[in-house]
Order: C-alpha cells, then sequence, then structure tokens
C-alpha cells in the first residue's frame, strides 16, 4: 500500500514525536533515580546524626551511673 505524502508526514511525524517522548521518560527517570538518590543521602546523614546523639546519651548515662555508683 502506497501512502500519500500527508501520511507519510504524519507518520513522521507520529515516529518523531514518539521518538521524543521515550528520551524524555527517560530523562526524567534519571531525574527521579538521582532525586531518590539525593533521598536516600539524606536519610543516611539523619540517621548517623541520630547515631551521635545516641551514643553521646549512652556515654552520659554511663558516666551518670558511675558517679551514682561512687555516691551511693
Amino acid at each position: 500500500m502506497k501512502l500519500s505524502l500527508s501520511q507519510k508526514l504524519e507518520e513522521d511525524y507520529k515516529l518523531e514525536a514518539t521518538s521524543c517522548l521515550k528520551k524524555r521518560i527517560s530523562d526524567l527517570e534519571s531525574q527521579l533515580a538521582r532525586a531518590d538518590a539525593h533521598i536516600v543521602i539524606d536519610q543516611v546523614h539523619e540517621l548517623e546524626e541520630m547515631d551521635k546523639s545516641f551514643a553521646m546519651n549512652r556515654e552520659r548515662l554511663k558516666s551518670q551511673k558511675k558517679r551514682v555508683g561512687e555516691n551511693g
């Protein structure tokens, strides 16, 4: 079946549009992956800070227990 010029142009347009959309989707997926990575990195930093805080509290409790033991 022979396509008319307008049909050929329409097919070319659809192919180009599909190609552009696929590239855009790929770009967005990459951006999302990077954003997810940043979120994970931020959460790791928050957990590290919490861990430091817990460690300091643990040391403070040990110190208090020693003082109570010495004074008790």
